[in-house]
């Protein structure tokens, strides 16, 4: 899409592409808290419970999401981007659901069908600008959301014993679980404002909206390169918590290996952008990529390592101690923000606001390993 449309009119569509992204929290961290608790309980009535639980709220969430989003967003494909904001919500909470379960192929068959209906419609349909992308791109998640409803509604039809007991699961433990799925909504919450916040600020700015489209398009090839690692982190958390919750795996050995692995992926990664460069250039001569891409593959690589700061809060329940840092970051991040946006010239902020973000995950990352040492020595 980017070699059909001018950098301008992919910037305008900045704020619709950070809406998808920001409407995943409406849930409050029901699949974060379904991921901690089921893999620290035994007993197969409260795993279902749990996996009942996480589908009530996700449900109800995709049909408030799709309602506020088509409520907030005013542009002509308002309909379609709600379509996707609530779609994605099922689509993650049946990925999450068979993912705990360690059914991997399945989690595999769901984001297929996320993906190949995409690329089908795009190369059926004549799309020729952005409105186009995003009505394709709605149908699409439309055809993967339908698909992960019948997987959970199978999935429900198997415990359908624990329906009736859900009710009073939900009643007895739902402050809870919504208190935990809060805070863990929280820590997710850090990677995409992070990635995104610098540009919904600069969207309604007088910023350069070509630069802008460059920024935008630079994290979407850097969330989509990042993708792979992403996807093993989701497939091995539920594991490495029950490991580490359980003592079987030192924790020293973790982070050391952990950020071992998290540094060779970012040197190589890095490197292959560099020498690449030009294939950059000779597929999108109207973007400025080179930057802001590795930029937003170092931030966005980084984001990813939280992962091993993230297995350990879950596994030995440090979520206060993790949030108060993160909030002082986030409080860093801002001023840090606000700063360079008042005191240097706009011509620059397309070099200087990344550094801003790629700073603040590099600090995140500091302090949270700073915490962890103090907490996890306190108590054990």
């Amino acid at each position: 899409m980017a070699n059909k449309v001018s950098p301008d009119e992919y910037g305008l569509y900045v704020s619709s592409f950070i809406l998808v992204t920001y409407s995943a929290f409406i849930v409050l961290g029901v699949n974060q808290a379904l991921v901690k608790e089921h893999s620290k309980r035994k007993r197969e009535k409260t795993q279902s419970l749990l996996i009942l639980y996480s589908l009530f709220i996700n449900l109800i969430g995709a049909g408030l999401t799709f309602a506020v989003v088509a409520l907030v967003s005013t542009n002509e494909v308002s309909l379609f981007v709600a379509s996707i904001a609530s779609g994605k919500i099922i689509i993650e909470c049946s990925a999450t659901v068979h993912r705990v379960k360690e059914q991997l192929n399945h989690v595999n068959i769901i984001y297929l069908f996320n993906s190949i209906p995409l690329l089908s419609f795009y190369l059926f349909f004549d799309v020729e600008n952005m409105a186009d992308f995003f009505r394709i791109w709605g149908l699409s998640t439309l055809v993967a959301a339908s698909f992960s409803i019948a997987l959970l509604f199978k999935r429900a039809l198997e415990i359908k014993q624990y329906l009736l007991p859900t009710v009073k699961f939900v009643k007895t433990k739902f402050i809870f679980l919504q208190k935990t799925g809060v805070q863990l909504a929280i820590i997710g919450f850090s990677t995409p404002f992070l990635a995104s916040f610098d540009k919904l600020v600069l969207s309604h700015s007088a910023f350069d909206k070509g630069l802008l489209g460059s920024m935008q398009l630079a994290d979407s090839f850097a969330n989509a390169i990042v993708l792979g690692l992403g996807s093993i982190i989701f497939i091995i958390t539920p594991k490495y918590i029950k490991k580490i919750h359980s003592k079987t795996l030192s924790i020293e050995v973790f982070k050391s290996s952990g950020y071992k692995i998290l540094l060779v992926i970012l040197l190589a990664v890095n490197v292959l952008i560099y020498l690449n460069h030009g294939l950059l250039i000779h597929f999108f001569p109207e973007y400025d990529l080179l930057y802001p891409l590795m930029l937003q593959v170092s931030t966005r690589t980084l984001m990813s390592g939280l992962f091993v700061i993230n297995i350990i809060t879950l596994a030995y329940s440090l979520e206060v101690q993790y949030l108060q840092m993160l909030l002082l970051v986030f409080g860093i991040y801002l001023v840090g923000l606000t700063l360079n946006m008042l005191l240097l010239q706009r011509s620059i902020w397309f070099y200087t606001i990344p550094l801003v973000n790629l700073g603040a995950v590099f600090l995140m990352h500091l302090m949270c390993l700073a915490y962890i040492n103090k907490n996890v020595r306190d108590s054990s």
